[in-house]
């Protein structure tokens, strides 16, 4: 009989944010933050302007990197948008503005004020 507990080796804590392997989305997403303290609101702002601003009709800016998200983009606007799009769109809107605010929050991602 063994009495001796098992032993493991503990697995590696995860990172709040993978800088490199998201760098492009991060990259768009400080560019339409600008010099603007990366608040919850403008954080939110800048993952609009990156995935889907806000007025509905404007391009967004991932369309220009991703051919075809505008496709994907028009699913879920108009006067009849598809449902599953537009939750889809939610949800990627949500995890991406709690995504990049983690990375502030943890300081892996710089920290930037107005000048």
């Amino acid at each position: 009989m063994d009495t001796n507990p098992d032993q493991t080796i503990a697995p590696e804590p995860q990172q709040p944010i993978d800088v490199q392997d998201n760098a492009a989305l991060i990259a768009l997403v400080q560019e339409a933050l600008g010099e603007l303290a990366p608040t919850p609101g403008n954080i939110g702002s800048a993952v609009a302007t990156v995935l889907a601003p806000s007025d509905g009709t404007s391009p967004a800016v991932l369309g220009q990197a991703v051919p075809w998200w505008e496709t994907f983009l028009d699913l879920t606007r108009g006067t009849s948008p598809d449902p599953d799009a537009v939750r889809l769109m939610q949800r990627l809107l949500v995890s991406t503005g709690t995504y990049m605010q983690a990375g502030y929050a943890a300081g892996v991602l710089p920290m930037t004020h107005p000048g």
